[in-house]
């Protein structure tokens, strides 16, 4: 599309936050919404992801305002449903599902996911189980409580930013070290992608190129964190 637009302003503050103005005009949602965001920082940052485009408007190029038009449409009016949804991974995370063979996967698991099973339990004061067998595990009443009264309190922008790193890692453990910022990034997304790493280093993936679709994944996990850090405020 081409840059249709001269100026880029912010209307002053309403009770839904600031409005993003083009020309002078609201910017609409997807949903077509009128387009509030919640903190002034935030739209701060939206501001120069318009004014950077140049001819041609890139969206690729807007991942805070992209971001945050899906906090307006999908995430605000749908949290109840969000929170349920991400709740469900509490008895099936990742990080709890471990193995005992081959020895390097066994180590790999425990150097990558053991320190934040320890977190969770320092923050929580709740611990974790664990298990290498088949049969699936079911999580304390009282770690159902905690991590649900935790996601309660939170703000829309942090329920999106928990949400889709429960779903981008497989782990409601690791999403709430990555909004709780208990971890930088890199950890969460060594912890996340522990087995690939190791299949890398075992097959020279230095040298002989990562699998396509698990470099897409992990660059786009990696995008996604980087974008949701201006959320967790």
């Amino acid at each position: 599309m081409k840059r249709f637009y001269q100026s880029v302003s912010l209307a002053d503050k309403s009770a839904d936050g600031y409005q993003l103005l083009l020309d002078n005009k609201p910017v609409r949602t997807p949903a077509k919404q009128i387009f509030f965001i919640p903190s002034r920082p935030l739209a701060e940052v939206i501001v120069q992801e318009w004014e950077d485009q140049k001819e041609e408007i890139l969206p690729l190029t807007m991942p805070v305002c992209q971001m945050t038009m899906t906090l307006v449409d999908r995430v605000t009016p749908h949290r109840k449903a969000l929170e349920e949804e991400m709740l469900g991974y509490i008895d099936t995370d990742l990080i709890c599902y471990r193995t005992e063979e081959p020895q390097q996967y066994k180590q790999a698991q425990e150097t990558q996911w053991n320190p934040f099973i320890v977190w969770f339990e320092q923050a929580f004061a709740l611990r974790l189980s664990t298990t290498t067998g088949l049969s699936p595990l079911t999580q304390s009443p009282a770690i159902h409580q905690a991590i649900a009264q935790h996601v309660a309190t939170l703000s829309d922008g942090q329920l999106m930013a928990i949400y889709l790193a429960t779903m981008g890692t497989g782990s409601i453990i690791l999403g709430l070290a990555f909004q709780m910022k208990a971890f930088s990034n890199e950890a969460i997304l060594s912890a996340a992608f522990a087995e690939e790493l190791l299949k890398d280093e075992i097959y020279l993936g230095d040298i002989y190129g990562t699998a396509p679709d698990q470099e897409k994944k992990y660059q786009s996990l990696r995008q996604d964190l980087q974008t949701l850090q201006h959320f967790l405020a």
